[in-house]
């Protein structure tokens, strides 16, 4: 468990500051390094991998919200790297059977894990569309109603109704296309 609330890290990244980096060092480039040796790699791997995280971290100190402990996410930032650069070990032929079980269990958690991602970026971008669109939108998908009983809700005519659907859909469309999580989704 940390002395220091996730801010303190964040901040301390974000401007550099001695006295954070060599804390994030001693308190979890040991506890890293762990799970890289246990996952064939060695300390300098565990080594290469933890800077490598800091410093996507350190990209992103302006935009980030933590919604767990700033060590949990480092563990999930490290891993997910150990995770690819085994898997390109895995092309290369270099991947040993402790290994590539590691990688088998990736994959089977890789789908869930970029479906849940893909539910995210349509319910933010989701959430920037105007209320009338929200509305209509979610009693299209959810109400198990046809476009006339919805037009009839909503008050408006059925023609209406089905170019506004079309609009709002457009309107999505372009939002979530625009998002930068989509770019690295579709990789």
């Amino acid at each position: 468990m940390s002395d220091y609330p996730n801010e303190w890290y964040l901040e301390g990244l974000r401007d550099r500051k001695d006295e954070t980096i060599k804390t994030i060092f001693e308190e979890f480039l040991p506890r890293i390094a762990v799970y890289i040796r246990q996952n064939q790699g060695t300390n300098e791997d565990a080594n290469d991998v933890f800077q490598d995280a800091l410093v996507a971290i350190f990209r992103k100190t302006d935009t980030l919200v933590l919604k767990a402990s700033f060590y949990t996410f480092l563990y999930a930032v490290c891993r997910n790297i150990w995770l690819n650069k085994l898997r390109r070990k895995k092309f290369t032929g270099e991947v040993t059977e402790q290994e590539f079980a590691v990688l088998r269990e990736q994959q089977e958690i890789e789908p869930a894990v970029e479906e849940a991602e893909r539910y995210d970026l349509l319910y933010k971008n989701f959430d920037h569309l105007p209320p009338d669109c929200r509305k209509l939108l979610l009693l299209c998908w959810h109400s198990g109603k046809g476009m006339e009983e919805i037009a009839a809700e909503m008050e408006i005519t059925y023609a209406y109704a089905r170019k506004r659907r079309h609009v709002c859909t457009g309107k999505l469309i372009v939002s979530i296309k625009s998002d930068p999580l989509y770019q690295e989704l579709k990789r």
